[in-house]
């Protein structure tokens, strides 16, 4: 009798003993509980159907596609990943992806069965407008390099974006490209290039849509690969580069006007890219259009605080720069309340972790 008395407390225990290990046991794998954070509660974003909290967003937008919140910082909560892809598969689906994609025009619209991964659960608006600037085929000549390169400080940040371009020549002035090796992510013309040779890199390279062939005297400072090329050899470009920059460019992917595959998350997957191409602790000079999350398809995205959490997974966010100054700024939750459609875009300057 007193021992099936003993028996049932020690049983008790042991199923309280397993309950708390679960329950640390999960803890450990989210890293907090939801209620560890009140800032989770107390933190909002404003979006095109309202404001909402970090919690309600973090359960609705960022688990579902594989993030969880790290540190609920202002303005732009800071995720992580919930398991961190490899560059092998980042480079591989955009390979795959690439080779399965039957598309020979550029869509109009967003396929049904797509239409829920690019608007982020609803989050993020969409409108429409159309154009298709698939490559002919022929390469983009960068024949006259010498008179890029005597080109001013202010021709060339006027040479494109209506001189918010100007940000990028400020950020990489500021933390300094002398002496190191860039990659480029998007470029029709080599604007941004010659910034970074100017301010005195040893090398820059350009991964585009389209074939780009160079001045013959700058190739030793200067190369183009072709993004299908890279990403098929990515191997010999990992953790080559001290820095990487892309203005205007990123918001484009995976919306099939340049000729490549529709992807729901095809910017996601090149902030990935990018990080395995970056040395340890390599800057990236980052610019897109601002505003409320949306989608122009097919022509761009626009980036706001859920969106660009997202992009700075696996990023510390150092700073920003605007076209105003040559001094980096603080953004604001007004910064994203901008009338739509608008032509601003801001520097922002990311460390890989």
């Amino acid at each position: 009798m007193l021992q099936r008395k003993l028996r049932q407390p020690v049983a008790l225990i042991c199923i309280l003993l397993v309950i708390l290990g679960l329950y640390y046991s999960n803890i450990r794998w989210s890293g907090r509980t939801q209620s560890s954070d009140p800032r989770l509660h107390t933190s909002f974003v404003k979006t095109h159907k309202g404001s909402f909290s970090y919690a309600e967003l973090e359960e609705a937008v960022f688990r579902p596609l594989g993030y969880r919140i790290r540190e609920a910082r202002p303005v732009i909560p800071s995720l992580e990943f919930v398991s961190e892809p490899t560059c092998h598969q980042a480079f591989n689906e955009y390979v795959e992806t690439s080779k399965n994609d039957t598309n020979g025009i550029p869509p109009a619209r967003i396929p049904d069965k797509l239409l829920s991964s690019f608007d982020l659960n609803g989050y993020s608006f969409i409108s429409y407008r159309y154009s298709n600037d698939k490559s002919a085929g022929g390469p983009i000549m960068w024949s006259d390099m010498k008179s890029w390169l005597a080109k001013s400080d202010r021709d060339l940040e006027y040479a494109g974006y209506s001189g918010f371009s100007a940000s990028l020549n400020s950020a990489m002035s500021h933390f300094g490209v002398a002496s190191k090796t860039g990659l480029i992510v998007g470029s029709l013309s080599p604007w941004a290039e010659t910034m970074a040779l100017k301010l005195g890199a040893k090398k820059v390279v350009t991964v585009e849509y389209s074939k780009i062939s160079i001045d013959e005297t700058m190739r030793e400072r200067m190369e183009a690969v072709l993004a299908p090329t890279l990403a098929e050899n990515w191997q010999k470009y990992a953790g080559q580069f001290d820095f990487a920059a892309s203005f205007s460019s990123i918001e484009h992917s995976g919306l099939g006007r340049f000729g490549d595959p529709l992807d729901p998350i095809g910017d996601f997957r090149e902030m990935t890219k990018v990080r395995c191409l970056l040395k340890p602790g390599g800057l990236f000079y980052f610019a897109v259009p601002y505003g409320l999350d949306g989608i122009v398809f097919n022509l761009h995205r626009i980036y706001g605080p859920v969106r660009l959490a997202f992009m700075f997974a696996g990023f510390e966010w150092v700073t920003t720069f605007v076209k105003e100054s040559k001094l980096p700024v603080n953004l604001t939750a007004a910064d994203f309340d901008l009338p739509h459609p608008n032509e601003i875009q801001k520097t922002i300057v990311l460390r890989k972790i």
